[in-house]
């Protein structure tokens, strides 16, 4: 009775109606009884063995999907994945590795981990662990292998390509920091270029030391932050990543919830450090969460202009609470508005057709808004960009080789062949390295077949249930023969997206992550347009809005 009595006044002092509490409180207690005898029944009854923890998990996410996307059940094995999200650390080898029909392969071993250290090189096959065969693990399975306490011993037997000889390889594991900012620099006319890839705990830290370390080399005329493909985190890091270029006491985002206690105001909480310096935010559709904090903020308040396409409009809070048995739930409590007082959710999750489909929120029904100097900016579908560039998306080719891992495999050969290549910036392969590209490409017996060609076959179909197909036979025969790929011509087609794609991976085989960027930012539209825009004072105040 006591504890009634608690929580009904804690349900008062939360803002919920009595009323409803209580009608509630029978409607639960109701199902979790009918819930109770229904998973009993099942377990007694069913006519094959039934894992009763595996039946809930199911039901409990299956559940969950009622609601949207964030809101998640963690089980107690699955809280370090949580950390690694939130803090960027864990205990492990430090390495990105991958699935492949069934085999398991390094992908990138983070530079000075024990991966790295043990001579790890990407492309590297993991047969076994501590001498356990790995086949038919699943990544998740590996992965928890793979991690655990620093300084705990891990030995991997390899299969190397181009060598016949196993590897073993003993790695002592460490605690692993992955980095927010993988890259900066100094672009030209004193533009700075900063790669935010997540919001962890030293987001903030990263960044600032970055701007820092640019600012010793000489004065900044402008700084670029690339959140391009980051798809958020800690919203406080984004708060104070926006205080670098605002001042103190200044509302960056607020969140509202059903319950008053998710109700808060988060402003700049110290002095800035540069309020004058031109900034541009890059942004594309998986710029998300945090990342439309940090851009959206910016734009609101007039203190950077925003370059690229529609970011992707997750305007929704998560928390995480504590359940028993050290699980948690990741749950959605609020929505966040930034400084204009628009929502940028595209989706609203309560609002689901008769087939359950959810839509985003039509341009039609955007509300406008306005920023501090009166420019019109609008809710409802992320962030739109001040100035909209939109990189070229892969051919159909590209994505597949892509996808097939055949450039993966093609720069791993490569890299084995060649001890050195020349920096990022400089270098190129050569018109004989691209015809060894084509070679390869053909020993690997890659299908190329259009999704044309599986539209037409489909069409062929629908002709054949009509009984047209005999009229327009020859029509559709000469258009299958015209629409047939030629391998050869289409990768010389290609041949400039390809080498690009060659390119990259094979730099970043030699300089990591790091090299990878720097070398990418050559042909990079959008920070061309960054640049362009911030060299051009009197064109960048004008978008802000202020008189140059």
């Amino acid at each position: 009775m006591i504890k009634r009595i608690l929580l009904i006044s804690l349900i008062a002092s939360l803002g919920i109606g009595l009323t409803s509490f209580v009608k509630s409180e029978f409607e639960l207690a109701k199902h979790l009884d009918i819930y109770y005898s229904l998973v009993k029944e099942v377990l007694i009854n069913y006519v094959d063995e039934v894992d009763p923890g595996e039946l809930i998990e199911h039901s409990i996410t299956g559940m969950l999907k009622e609601l949207d996307p964030y809101t998640n059940y963690i089980p107690e094995n699955d809280i370090e994945n949580i950390r690694l999200l939130t803090t960027g650390e864990y205990g492990g080898i430090g390495a990105v590795y991958r699935q492949r029909e069934g085999i398991n392969y390094i992908v990138e071993p983070y530079e000075n981990s024990p991966a790295s250290k043990a001579g790890l090189r990407p492309g590297d096959i993991v047969l076994s662990v501590d001498g356990r065969s790995i086949d038919g693990m699943s990544p998740d399975e590996l992965s928890e292998i793979f991690q655990g306490q620093p300084g705990t011993k891990i030995t991997l037997t390899i299969r190397r390509p181009g060598e016949t000889e196993l590897l073993t390889k003993e790695l002592i594991r460490e605690k692993i920091e992955t980095k927010s900012v993988p890259y900066h620099g100094i672009l030209e006319n004193g533009i700075a270029y900063m790669n935010l890839s997540s919001f962890t705990t030293k987001a903030h830290q990263e960044i600032f030391a970055a701007i820092k370390e640019l600012e010793k080399e000489q004065d900044l005329n402008g700084i670029i932050i690339d959140v391009r493909n980051n798809p958020g985190g800690l919203l406080m890091e984004a708060v104070k990543i926006v205080n670098l270029f605002v001042p103190k006491g200044q509302e960056v985002v607020s969140t509202k919830g059903k319950v008053e206690i998710h109700h808060h105001t988060y402003l700049t909480p110290v002095e800035p450090h540069n309020l004058e310096v031109p900034v541009a935010v890059l942004i594309n559709s998986q710029s998300a969460s945090a990342s439309e904090i940090v851009s959206g903020a910016l734009q609101d308040l007039d203190r950077a202009v925003v370059i690229g396409e529609r970011s992707f409009g997750k305007g929704l809070v998560q928390q995480n609470r504590d359940l028993s048995y050290n699980a948690k739930l990741k749950i959605t409590t609020a929505k966040y508005y930034i400084p204009s007082g628009r929502c940028i959710q595209a989706v609203d999750y309560s609002l689901r057709d008769e087939n359950g489909r959810i839509a985003s929120i039509p341009d039609s029904l955007m509300k406008e808004f306005t920023t501090k100097n009166g420019r019109k900016v609008y809710d409802g579908g992320g962030i739109m960009p001040d100035l909209e560039v939109k990189n070229e998306n892969l051919s159909e080719l590209g994505t597949k080789l892509y996808l097939r891992d055949i450039i993966f495999d093609f720069a791993t050969q490569y890299y084995l062949q060649h001890d050195t290549i020349l920096p990022p910036k400089s270098f190129t392969i050569t018109d004989s390295d691209y015809q060894d590209f084509i070679a390869f490409v053909k020993e690997q017996s890659f299908d190329f077949t259009r999704e044309t060609e599986k539209a037409l076959a489909e069409l062929k179909e629908m002709a054949q249930e009509d009984q047209l197909y005999d009229r327009f036979a020859k029509s559709f025969d000469q258009l299958a023969e015209d629409l047939k790929p030629n391998l050869e011509e289409e990768l010389m087609y290609y041949r400039a997206e390809l080498t690009d794609l060659i390119q990259t991976e094979i730099i970043f085989r030699y300089f990591g992550t790091s090299g990878q960027i720097e070398y990418s930012l050559q042909e990079d539209k959008v920070v061309q347009e960054a640049l362009k825009t911030l060299s051009d004072s009197a064109h960048y105040q004008t978008i802000l809005g202020n008189n140059p």
